[in-house]
């Protein structure tokens, strides 16, 4: 849904109820502050990771299976903590084959 916030001001400069009226042109005010001042919610990070991630991506690296799997394990979960705890057992048992096979 999109607001129209010109409506609304233009309304609201026209109304009788003083009250109300600065009550509208206030909100109308800490709305479009909100949208300068917002920046997107959803940036990533670009990191030492980054690269690599995006060279394992199922187009590149041809892992559908495993992007499929992702999928469902990130579906799965609904918090950030369960996310970290998510890498962090992939990480864990990396490190973990890795040792069993000689490696650092």
């Amino acid at each position: 849904m999109i607001i129209d916030l010109d409506a609304i001001q233009a309304r609201a400069e026209r109304a009788t109820l003083a009250g109300l009226r600065d009550d509208v042109l206030s909100l109308v005010a800490y709305v479009r502050e909100l949208e300068s001042a917002r920046e997107p919610v959803w940036t990533d990070t670009v990191d030492k990771w980054t690269e690599a991630i995006k060279a394992a991506f199922p187009t590149r690296s041809g892992s559908h299976d495993e992007y499929g799997t992702a999928m469902r394990m990130i579906g799965n979960r609904r918090s950030k903590g369960e996310l970290v705890a998510l890498v962090n057992w992939l990480l864990v048992t990396r490190r973990a084959s890795a040792a069993r096979r000689g490696q650092p």
